[in-house]
């Protein structure tokens, strides 16, 4: 009986694992920014309040530079439709 409990509690857990970390693998580029861009606007907002000190302040301010260097990589990555138009590079 135990064993029926845990094998279904372990199906369970595996398929909601799938469910929630599969969509993310097609969101990546979107959810690194937003990563980057909350911890780069929170570092700085604590280390002004005294929370956290300057090499928190300092990673925060990387990783909105960060953020800001992947919204351009995003911004200017062509989609699948216009590359699949493009002309080979000779």
């Amino acid at each position: 009986m135990v064993v029926h409990f845990a094998r279904r509690v372990y199906l369970l857990a595996g398929v909601v694992g799938l469910l929630f970390v599969s969509p993310m693998y097609f969101l990546e580029a979107r959810i690194a920014i937003l990563e980057k861009v909350s911890y780069g606007l929170a570092a700085p907002t604590l280390f002004a309040a005294g929370r956290v000190s300057l090499t928190i302040f300092g990673a925060g301010l990387i990783d909105l530079g960060f953020a800001v260097l992947f919204a351009v990589a995003y911004g200017n990555t062509p989609s699948r439709s216009q590359l699949a138009g493009a002309q080979p590079m000779a």
